[in-house]
């Protein structure tokens, strides 16, 4: 426990290594103590406290989906409860102050002279960590010779770095302590504005070089069509590839409404209020865009043939036109959304589940390569306390499914098996097609030079699916006791064998992030293949 009398150097010194924790608090209350930022560290890496701050992402994220007329019902008042619940759980950091008075957290009890000079970061993305850090200590005058006196005042105003005077960074690296294997990033602009639009570059610069790009989720994440022209004028300037999630929003929205106004709350309702024809015409709509910004676009998720024929037509005319199916849109149908009770709820997702005759045509398009990618649009929610929040209400399901364990035995099972596509198509859509579009340059084959990622894939293994005996951290599967010829025996990264035997065999932090190029996308106008 830290001396009351130290001195204010003393304390400053202690600040780089000490930190205020409450590890079983309640709300912002009780004792607390003064860790070392090593016990600090170990602590975010705990199992229970990942899962913790992921369900407080989930309800956030529902929550942020949610319009301005919504924030006063009941529904968004019990999403509010159940993060401030989830909240009082995490344990305490005092970023400011690491000591207090009787050893009690108050704003009464504060000790003065006990300021940190700590600033604390939060970086999820590693990549962002050594930009960071440089950045700091140059606020915090640790480089002082001229030319990085000089470097300081050319990018910080004179108000930053009085804010920043004196202060000691602390930064969080949690995405470089948990992955296994290596690892990009997309960027998502939901906001086409000034400063995000010149941001483009930076992220290309530091390799981040697709932009995704929402046509629908009105009210939170959706760009009007002006917004993404910026988009897709602004990869001109830089090189890389817009991704456009195409459905409809503001059609989507009035039919919401209208269904919600008649009591039609079924999860069924969530296909009916997004039809094949929103999907067709903002597919349509893209494409039209990115012909006037002579750039290539990569239609998301396609779920519907009359969306598959706009891009087929495109292409036809010899444009840049490239789409992605999900493994969910060739195996499971509308359907079942419309199981007994409230089950169907497990199957919504955006776009949502077509038809059999839509199955046929994607399948056909990847066997044609006017769809280039099947992935799987992972997005996990568990159906108790998550998916159940629709209960009254479809528009309010958590739209994801979680599919990104089994995509290649179902791939291999309802293609290979099948007849619809060879072994060397599956690779291909997976993995070879993949990295050549996102610019993995050392990714997507086996060939010298290249990193040695690699599936041992047994087709003679049969696979049960089930939530029982699935790895992801939900509840359920919408492949509940389906069986799969054919699944992963062993996992290769860069040479390291991953996975093998059924265990994970490496450690959390040995992923690294991927620069990636802008592959076949480069700055300048592209009007043809």
């Amino acid at each position: 426990m830290v001396n009351n009398n130290l001195s204010f150097d003393e304390c400053k010194q202690m600040s780089r290594r000490l930190i205020a924790m409450n590890p079983n608090r309640n709300a912002n209350m009780g004792k607390i103590s003064t860790c070392l930022l090593d016990y600090y560290t170990e602590l975010t890496k705990q199992p229970w406290l990942c899962t913790l701050v992921g369900q407080i992402r989930d309800l956030t994220a529902q929550q942020n989906l949610m319009g301005e007329e919504q924030k006063q019902t009941e529904a968004y008042k019990q999403l509010d409860k159940q993060i401030s619940a989830l909240k009082k759980q995490l344990p305490f950091r005092s970023p400011h102050y690491f000591h207090f008075l009787d050893d009690h957290r108050a704003q009464k009890t504060i000790d003065p002279e006990a300021f940190t000079f700590q600033t604390t970061v939060d970086i999820d993305n590693p990549e962002e960590v050594e930009t960071a850090v440089k950045n700091a200590l140059l606020l915090n005058g640790m480089f002082d010779d001229a030319e990085e006196k000089l470097f300081r005042e050319k990018i910080f105003s004179a108000d930053d770095i009085e804010l920043w005077k004196g202060k000691v960074l602390h930064v969080e690296r949690s995405a470089r302590n948990k992955a296994h294997i290596d690892y990009g990033f997309h960027m998502a602009v939901t906001d086409a504005s000034a400063s995000a639009i010149k941001e483009m570059a930076d992220m290309v610069d530091e390799g981040v070089t697709s932009f995704k790009v929402f046509m629908a989720f009105k009210g939170s994440f959706m760009a009007d069509d002006q917004q993404l022209l910026r988009v897709l004028r602004r990869t001109g300037e830089t090189g890389g590839l817009v991704q456009v999630h195409a459905e409809n929003g503001d059609a989507i929205d009035l039919n919401v409404s209208d269904a919600l106004s008649r009591g039609q709350t079924a999860p069924g309702m969530h296909a009916t209020t997004r039809p094949e024809s929103t999907e067709q015409e903002a597919t349509g709509r893209a494409i039209h865009l990115a012909t006037w910004a002579k750039r290539p676009v990569f239609v998301v998720h396609v779920s519907a043939a009359s969306a598959v024929r706009e891009i087929q037509e495109a292409r036809m005319n010899g444009l840049p036109v490239f789409g992605e199916t999900c493994v969910h849109y060739l195996t499971l149908t509308e359907e079942e959304l419309h199981r007994p009770g409230f089950d169907g709820a497990k199957y919504v997702c955006s776009p949502p589940l077509r038809h059999e005759h839509d199955q046929d045509v994607l399948w056909s398009a990847l066997r044609q390569h006017d769809l280039q990618i099947v992935t799987t649009d992972h997005c996990p929610f568990n159906f108790c306390g998550q998916k159940e929040l629709g209960r009254e209400d479809f528009s309010k399901i958590p739209n994801g499914l979680p599919t990104i364990e089994h995509r290649l035995p179902l791939l291999h099972e309802h293609g290979v098996r099948t007849g619809r596509m060879t072994m060397a198509e599956l690779v291909n859509l997976t993995s070879t097609a993949p990295a050549k579009m996102f610019g993995l340059d050392r990714k997507g084959r086996v060939a010298p030079g290249y990193d040695a990622d690699l599936v041992v894939f047994d087709p003679s293994s049969t696979l049960e699916i089930s939530a029982a005996n699935h790895h992801m951290a939900v509840d359920y599967t919408p492949f509940e006791s389906w069986t799969c010829h054919g699944a992963p025996a062993m996992v290769y990264s860069r040479g390291d064998l991953v996975y093998g035997g059924g265990d994970v065999r490496s450690a959390p932090g040995r992923g690294r992030f991927v620069r990636r190029s802008t592959g076949p996308f480069p700055a300048g106008g592209i009007t043809r293949l």
